[in-house]
C-alpha cells in the first residue's frame, strides 16, 4: 500500500514525455498485451489493502470472431467463501493494432492501448462518456524480460501506469493503476487506487482528490477449457 500511495502522490507522467522524434528505443505493440485465446480463464485474487479482505476474479475469453479482432470476455466475482457475487461481460476490439473496450461503463468504446507505445513516453487519451470527457494518461516505465507471480513465470512483460478520471453525476472518480502486463496474457500483477472529488461547484482545475480504496490484483493461475 505504501508503494502505491507514493505513486499517487508523486506521479507526474508528463516528466516522461520529453523524448525527441529520434527515439531509438523499443516499440511495443498494444495488441500484444491482450489475449485472444478462446476458452482461457485467468484467475485473480484481489486484496483490499485497507483491511486485507479478499475476493476472487475469473476472467474468461468466451469467444472471438474469425480474425480475432473482436473478443468477448466474461468476468465472474466470487467472495472469500467462493460464492458468486456478480458477473459482467466486456468486448475487446483490436483495430489497426490498437485495443478498445466496450462495457457497461464505456458503452461507446474506450481506447485501452494504442497500436504503438514507446518506453517512457506519455500517451494522452480522451474518451467521451455520459457525463463528459474521460481523460487518461498512460506510460510504460520499464521493460521486464520475465517475472514470477504466485510461483508462475511470465515472459516479455512491461510495467505500465494508467491514470484515468471518469466523471459521474456527483463525483469525479480517479483511478491510478500500476500494472505488469505480459505478452499474449495481459495483467499478471496490478495495483489500483481509487480516489474521488465532489463534482458540484468544484474548480475544474482542482486536483484535491480523496483516497477511497486501494487494491492489489495478482494472477493466481491460467486454465484452459478441455
Amino acid at each position: 500500500m505504501k508503494k502505491l500511495l507514493i505513486l499517487i502522490v508523486t506521479i507526474t507522467l508528463s516528466s516522461c514525455s520529453t523524448f525527441m522524434t529520434s527515439y531509438k528505443g523499443p516499440i511495443f505493440n498494444g495488441s500484444d498485451y491482450v489475449s485472444t485465446d478462446v476458452g482461457t480463464t485467468y484467475h485473480y485474487k484481489r486484496v483490499t489493502l485497507e483491511d486485507n479482505s479478499e475476493i476472487l476474479l475469473e476472467i474468461k475469453i468466451e469467444n472471438c470472431n474469425k480474425d480475432k479482432t473482436l473478443c468477448t470476455y466474461s468476468t465472474k466475482i466470487f467472495n472469500a467463501n467462493d460464492k458468486l457475487e456478480g458477473k459482467y461481460n466486456m468486448d475487446y476490439i483490436i483495430k489497426n493494432g490498437s485495443v478498445h473496450i466496450v462495457d457497461k461503463i464505456y458503452k461507446q468504446g474506450s481506447l485501452l492501448l494504442p497500436a504503438k507505445l514507446e518506453l517512457g513516453k506519455e500517451v494522452n487519451l480522451i474518451n467521451q462518456e455520459e457525463y463528459g470527457e474521460v481523460p487518461e494518461k498512460l506510460v510504460i516505465t520499464k521493460e521486464i524480460p520475465s517475472i514470477t507471480v504466485n510461483n508462475n513465470e511470465y515472459k516479455d512483460c512491461i510495467n505500465i501506469i494508467f491514470e484515468t478520471i471518469t466523471p459521474t453525476e456527483s463525483k469525479d472518480l480517479k483511478v491510478v493503476t500500476n500494472q505488469i502486463s505480459c505478452k499474449n496474457i495481459g495483467a499478471v500483477n496490478k495495483e489500483l487506487a481509487i480516489l474521488y472529488r465532489v463534482r458540484l461547484n468544484r474548480d475544474i482545475n482542482d486536483n484535491n482528490f480523496t483516497l477511497y480504496q486501494t487494491y492489489l490484483d495478482t494472477l493466481q493461475e491460467i486454465t484452459h477449457d478441455k
